[in-house]
């Protein structure tokens, strides 16, 4: 659901003025636009946007669609602001990671985990107020499942060859053979191919578009797909068989389509089949293997600085993350240890060689990874944030079911569902990412 704010003058322009300044609007219009599908593109194929010298076209990028939508509303009389029930809570989030920024120990080290979800709260904003036709929604729609079906042929060709390089660079040892995408890891091409899947498969079932239309979809969701398994992420599996099941709700829910208990059944076919190939992976690596005490690591690192012993190479768990991130979270349970912090709160470790050195980036489970860095704050805006999405998705599906009941395939419909799938995901996805970066 969305409110209006809008300003009005008193001042009636003459009839030039108003030719010039509708001029001026619609090309503000088209630039926002074009900056916004420059933002999407860009953060997919920049190696996701994870190396911090990759996310400053962004930053501009949506510093110049803030400076265009500025002059449209400078320029219009009357000009109306879009808001919706996200926007208190996005509002709060930005305000927060600022002030949480100003507070920080080091703050070169917070910079650059401040900069970027302050820069996506703005870009909410603005594609919530300049996406309002059909056809931009058309086009953003073509352009994610678009994006995921290139990517996922480009993890088929690593896959096959074995690939090394990711885009001219190189790839790390352990992701030979693995499909990747323009990403460094695959999980993280796991996820983005998820959600081209989710809108790509709502849209194929709940949508009324076009039958070749339809049929495009189809092929998108078989290609994502592919390039799921061909990751070789299964945690990341379990994700996509929550999304699914949203999909296959959406599905059986809807009147409209004639097989849909053959779609059901199948389904239910699918993720035990799923479940079985998960149950049979089993990835390489010691990591269940635990190493030093984490707490006497953690008062080593803060108290003594002093690095590990050349010849020792402690494994690091799952586990000893999430107890780390509680141990560096405690001290400051309200606020964190600030973004950023929890890399240098956690001790590096070291090959028998000392020449390969790993880096923590974060800890595995992202809640607790929010509450080492923002403390129970954070983690209250990003549940605030997530309950909020989730019931205005759901009241927007019980508004049109009231007005034209679930047997009526709608655009709107297939997005909002593929919105509650791409939650789904999200939330399992945040409890079981695994991702310890070596290199």
């Amino acid at each position: 659901m969305r409110s209006v704010v809008s300003t009005r003058s008193h001042h009636k322009p003459l009839f030039w003025e108003l030719q010039k300044v509708v001029s001026i609007v619609q090309f503000c219009h088209r630039v926002i636009f074009a900056l916004i599908v420059f933002v999407l593109c860009y953060s997919v194929v920049a190696y996701g946007t994870t190396q911090e010298w990759t996310q400053g076209p962004v930053i501009i990028a949506v510093l110049l669609a803030v400076f265009f939508w500025a002059i449209r509303l400078a320029l219009v009389n009357g000009a109306e602001m879009v808001l919706s029930p996200l926007s208190l809570p996005m509002l709060f989030t930005g305000s927060y990671l600022i002030i949480r920024y100003a507070l920080s120990d080091v703050e070169p080290v917070s910079r650059s985990s401040m900069l970027m979800p302050v820069t996506a709260v703005i870009f909410f904003f603005v594609v919530l107020n300049e996406i309002r036709h059909r056809w931009q929604v058309t086009t953003v729609v073509w352009l994610i499942t678009g994006l995921g079906a290139l990517l996922a042929l480009y993890g088929l060709f690593q896959s096959t060859i074995g690939a090394r390089w990711v885009l001219g660079k190189a790839q790390f040892a352990q992701y030979f053979g693995h499909a990747s995408g323009t990403f460094f890891r695959p999980a993280n091409l796991a996820m983005f191919l998820k959600i081209a899947f989710a809108i790509a498969a709502a849209n194929f079932i709940l949508s009324h578009r076009p039958k070749i239309e339809k049929i495009g979809f189809a092929f998108i969701c078989l290609i994502t797909g592919c390039g799921l398994f061909l990751t070789l992420s299964p945690e990341y599996w379990i994700g996509w068989i929550a999304m699914f099941c949203v999909l296959v709700f959406f599905a059986v829910r809807t009147r409209t389509w004639r097989f849909r208990w053959v779609i059901a059944g199948l389904s239910i076919l699918a993720v035990v089949g799923s479940t079985i190939v998960m149950s049979k992976y089993k990835p390489s690596g010691d990591s269940n293997t635990e190493g030093t005490s984490l707490q006497a690591e953690l008062d080593n690192l803060v108290l003594a600085q002093s690095p590990l012993a050349k010849n020792e190479t402690p494994v690091l768990s799952p586990r000893s993350l999430r107890e780390a991130a509680l141990a560096v979270g405690h001290p400051n349970i309200w606020i964190g240890s600030g973004g950023g912090m929890f890399p240098w709160l956690f001790p590096l470790w070291r090959t028998n060689h000392g020449i390969v050195q790993g880096v923590v980036e974060h800890c595995p489970n992202q809640y607790l990874d929010v509450f080492a860095s923002y403390g129970l704050m954070g983690v209250g805006l990003m549940l605030w944030i997530g309950i909020h999405l989730v019931l205005a998705l759901v009241q927007i599906i019980r508004l049109r079911d009231t007005k034209y009941g679930t047997n009526r395939p709608s655009n709107r419909y297939a997005l909002v569902a593929a919105g509650l799938a791409i939650m789904a995901a999200v939330i399992v996805d945040a409890w079981i990412d695994l991702r310890l970066h070596t290199g």
